[in-house]
């Protein structure tokens, strides 16, 4: 019997193997939602069918730890405390070894994403109450609370709560032809930080200007929305060199389309830092069509910060984002104003 998980199996001449898939020997092990293709076949009789056997996995993940609150949570090793790490060893290994203070799974063909959404380091935001664009020493987290960077001012009385984000990404990103998907489509957001945080586009909410609204950014290059939601449009320090900046070819993080987000640099596909490449950002901004991308090269970025070329993590030339100087914000962010791939969904 011939058996395969990713093609139709079809025995050999001498119906002794298998041209195309593996030759039974013994029990075949299943570890995630699969269609498993199976032919018999004997020397002097005919082949019989193709028979397929679709598994779908029982095993569940769910949501992160939400009863953690910001005035009870204390800072640890890597997450803050009840705050875990799950990731499904079907994952690949860009995600399954670099994504940490949330949970992450195989479905089908999605990669789905939950985050309670807490950051891992000190922010100004972790307080129960801002007033007059100040905390009170009575109502900041003792452990995760931290003054604003000098000059900056708070984002109104904004704080960070608990979320319940998941995201739906494709596994296998697929580049968009004809009209793209705009990051300012009303999304929740736009992609997840390898820290479980949510990303958000290249526009403030009006009449804001993202550029104003840099100055109300804790020191890790966050802040919360009115509902809690704490984002990063721009850098995101605590993935960066020595945590400090993006200005390195870190993993940042995912778009909701299921390319993978970089600092301001390209790793030229090795882990030593010694031959990054400096990429040179667009100054174009895209027309909202897969025809009007142009620019992109192994040093210089299209008009959405992404070009093709291998990574450290991408053996084969593949699509990726960097953060870039946006000509829309006018300030460095994640992402330009349109998906370049087909982007999936997210919940809150």
């Amino acid at each position: 019997m011939c058996y395969s998980t990713s093609a139709t199996p079809v025995c050999n001449a001498a119906k002794t193997g298998c041209t195309t898939g593996t030759l039974y020997s013994a029990a075949v092990s299943v570890s995630n939602a699969t269609n498993l293709r199976a032919i018999a076949c004997k020397s002097g009789n005919n082949d019989s069918s193709v028979k397929t056997v679709t598994y779908s996995m029982s095993q569940t993940y769910g949501t992160l730890s939400a009863s953690v609150t910001p005035t009870s949570a204390t800072l640890g090793a890597t997450c803050i405390d009840s705050v875990n790490t799950t990731m499904d060893a079907a994952l690949p290994a860009a995600i399954r070894d670099n994504f940490k203070c949330q949970t992450a799974y195989v479905n089908g063909a999605n990669n789905v994403f939950k985050s309670v959404n807490m950051p891992n380091h000190v922010s100004f935001y972790y307080c129960s109450l801002i007033s007059a664009g100040a905390c009170a020493v009575d109502k900041r987290n003792a452990t995760l609370w931290a003054a604003l960077p000098s000059g900056n001012t708070s984002a109104g009385t904004n704080t960070i709560f608990v979320q319940n984000l998941e995201f739906t990404i494709p596994a296998t990103p697929t580049l968009k032809t004809g009209t793209l998907t705009g990051t300012q489509n009303g999304y929740v957001a736009v992609g997840v930080t390898v820290n479980g945080l949510a990303i958000f586009n290249n526009a403030a909410a009006p009449p804001d200007t993202l550029a104003a609204e840099a100055a109300t950014f804790d020191g890790f290059d966050g802040h919360p929305q009115n509902a809690g939601v704490y984002h990063h449009h721009a850098g995101v320090r605590k993935v960066g060199a020595s945590g400090t900046d993006n200005n390195d070819a870190n993993l940042i993080g995912i778009a909701l389309d299921g390319y993978l987000i970089y600092g301001k640099k390209c790793d030229n596909a090795t882990a030593t830092t010694a031959d990054d490449i400096t990429l040179t950002a667009s100054t174009g901004t895209s027309d909202g069509s897969a025809a009007g991308i142009t620019g992109a090269s192994a040093t210089t970025l299209d008009q959405l910060h992404g070009h093709t070329t291998t990574t450290r993590h991408l053996g084969t030339a593949t699509y990726h984002y960097h953060m870039a100087l946006d000509p829309t914000a006018t300030i460095d962010t994640l992402l330009g104003s349109y998906f370049r791939g087909v982007a999936g969904t997210i919940t809150n």
